[in-house]
């Protein structure tokens, strides 16, 4: 989700999936890269190499004992964590992971989701869903899945946006 200019929006819980990968493998940079909707695969020319701003410190991770596992920026890095429940990591568009160039005009041509307001949606809006899929030869790698909107409900923690497809 592209907030504006270089930021973008993205789930706390990838951040921490992307970051457990990176501890693996020293040197690697962390990624974004724009899905163009449909069964069409992901355009790694299209990607940008991106810094974490601020991430959310929710206890999604935890040990075999029962203790969170926090997953941290690397040494030196400027993000904020901020003491919340909402799964929310801002990150900043460095530049092109492809050329290397810097972002500052041409991840303004980037097709990406826009945030807007749910009083826009209607059923049967079509939605994109970038998951995980367990029991997939794909488990690791981040896949696209299209759904609908399905309307709206409302409980004792708010109102929830319904997603209609699978996750």
């Amino acid at each position: 989700f592209a907030v504006r200019g270089q930021l973008v929006l993205t789930c706390e819980h990838v951040r921490r999936q992307a970051r457990k990968l990176q501890e693996d493998n020293a040197g690697s940079v962390l990624v974004i890269c724009p899905h163009a909707g449909g069964d069409e695969s992901l355009d790694w020319r299209q990607a940008w190499e991106v810094d974490v701003l601020a991430y959310t410190s929710v206890p999604w991770d935890v040990d075999a004992f029962g203790r969170e596992r926090m997953v941290a920026e690397p040494p030196g890095s400027p993000a904020v964590v901020v003491d919340d429940n909402a799964d929310m990591a801002v990150l900043r568009v460095r530049r092109s992971l492809m050329t290397g160039e810097n972002a500052e005009a041409d991840f303004a041509k980037t097709p990406v989701l826009q945030l807007g307001t749910s009083r826009d949606l209607r059923p049967p809006k079509k939605l994109y869903a970038l998951g995980f899929p367990a029991g997939m030869e794909f488990g690791h790698t981040p896949t696209p899945t299209e759904g609908s909107f399905a309307g709206k409900l409302d409980d004792d923690h708010g109102q929830w946006l319904k997603f209609q497809g699978m996750i």
